[in-house]
């Protein structure tokens, strides 16, 4: 759990700072991620996008316990949507991860 102060500190930062932040915890966490065997690498990051499909599962869960349902306003819904709502895309990272571990091994 983080103190008042820290959470205070992180509601008067920009979208660019905890951008900025973000990445650079990333940075700090990539040696740990790729090290071991590729195996071992592998099971990291799927434990980590399982870890993160059940958290986005849990706070869509919860905003849908917060609305009313949805109602149509037309005859029929449509077939698909265009969109996939996805709150935190693990592979985006993943590749990011991968391509700063190749630079460094270089």
């Amino acid at each position: 759990m983080l103190s008042s102060e820290t959470l205070e500190e992180y509601r008067r930062m920009t979208p660019g700072q905890r951008l900025a932040l973000a990445f650079r915890l990333s940075d700090e966490a990539t040696p740990y991620l790729l090290a071991g065997t590729p195996e071992q690498v592998k099971r990291k990051f799927e434990l980590l996008r399982r870890e993160n499909d059940e958290r986005n599962r849990r706070i869509l869960e919860g905003i849908a316990r917060t609305r009313p349902p949805f109602r149509w306003h037309c005859a029929a819904p449509p077939r698909e949507f265009p969109l996939r709502f996805r709150l935190w895309d693990a592979s985006a990272i993943t590749g990011r991860l991968q391509t700063l571990a190749t630079t460094s091994a270089q």
